[in-house]
């Protein structure tokens, strides 16, 4: 049996990454490789992610130890490594690389969770871009979220060593398909799950509501995650504008995870994620929403065109634009019809394309691959 060891954290904080590692981990790809956990869990809060201090330092320097340890004992087949897209963590990362072609001679299978690296590269000064070009030349396959981002990697790796494998989720079948059977509530409830950061949209969103609220006082607006420590400001001006207009029918419920945040996406009506995050690759929040029959207000941008198909599973609209969102979100309210079948094709399109088994596949089917190189 192939041997893949499998290198990066698992929750807490809850984000992209640890949210697929722990996917991976759970599924069932044990079943035809044998798998082995590099664990880089930090389990502090999310403003440590990518922080130059001490206890980064030694959390790095303590997995490469692992690394090749495991290397020697396991000699695996293929070193899988989600790979950041800042320079300090690719500094970090690549010597990943060069301690699994030194210790075992291992096919290396990078991911890119995000949408940043392309530019990451095309900013960097004429050192860095040669580092990165070196750097690739150790890597035999590499996994993306979308069509859209693998011409990222085609100026080191041929199309057909990039593969594509959408984020996936598991869903409650059973009582998704009882909500879209029930007849229409009295109010509908709007729901942003996300990290609360500017470039996500959040200050969007809220003002969006107090649009909404003007004309259907009756609508609820809820807002999930952590405050994330980009911009001390935005929680400030984000908490005003809510005290400023309808501040009863818009409530912040913290970070929410497990049975409460499927509890939170059965009970939510519309989506909306206005998004302009400049790492952003396929948010998984909005597959989650799709699994629970959830009509998508996003933006198009990263791969979310790929995923919310506009006019049919929701709606797309400029970043930055809070009246824009308010028109989608009045929209649906409105158009009964409009909202059953978006709700509809929502949960369908999510049934068909990302499931975590389909996403699971797909990547295992990446690692099949790359035993053969």
């Amino acid at each position: 049996m192939n041997t893949v060891i499998i290198i990066g954290p698992l929750p807490p904080p809850v984000h992209g990454v640890t949210a697929a590692i722990k996917r991976v981990l759970e599924s069932e790809i044990a079943n035809y490789c044998q798998i082995v956990h590099l664990n880089t869990s930090d389990h502090r809060d999310v403003s440590t992610i990518g922080a130059m201090d001490v206890l980064n330092c030694l959390h790095a320097v303590r997995s490469y130890l692992l690394l090749i340890v495991y290397c020697l004992y396991h000699r695996p087949d293929v070193v899988y490594v989600p790979i950041s897209q800042t320079l300090i963590g690719w500094l970090r990362d690549s010597v990943y690389f060069f301690i699994s072609m030194l210790f075992c001679r291992a096919t290396i299978v990078i991911h890119l969770h995000g949408g940043h690296f392309g530019k990451f590269y095309e900013t960097g000064n004429i050192v860095v871009k040669r580092y990165v070009d070196f750097i690739m030349g150790f890597v035999g396959r590499a996994v993306v979220l979308g069509q859209v981002f693998k011409p990222v990697f085609t100026r080191w790796l041929p199309p057909e060593r990039i593969d594509v494998v959408p984020n996936g989720t598991d869903a409650p079948i059973g009582a998704v398909e009882a909500k879209l059977g029930q007849e229409r509530r009295a109010a509908r409830n709007v729901t942003c799950l996300s990290s609360l950061m500017r470039t996500k949209g959040i200050l969007d969103f809220v003002k969006a509501a107090g649009i909404c609220l003007d004309n259907e006082p009756g609508l609820m607006f809820s807002i999930a995650g952590e405050w994330w420590n980009e911009d001390s400001t935005i929680r400030e001006e984000t908490l005003a504008a809510i005290e400023e207009r309808h501040a009863d029918r818009i409530c912040f419920l913290g970070l929410v995870t497990g049975r409460q945040k499927e509890d939170l996406f059965l009970d939510t009506d519309v989506f909306a994620l206005p998004t302009y995050y400049p790492f952003e690759g396929q948010p998984t929040v909005i597959i989650e929403a799709m699994a629970a029959g959830c009509p998508v207000i996003s933006t198009n941008h990263a791969a979310i065109p790929e995923t919310v198909i506009d006019g049919q599973t929701g709606i797309l609209v400029p970043p930055r634009c809070p009246e824009a969102i308010a028109e989608a979100v009045l929209a649906l309210v409105h158009d009964e019809s409009m909202f059953q079948q978006m709700s509809r094709a929502a949960f369908e399109r999510y049934r068909n394309n990302y499931t975590a088994e389909k996403s699971n596949d797909l990547l295992l089917g990446s690692f099949r691959r790359a035993f053969k190189i």
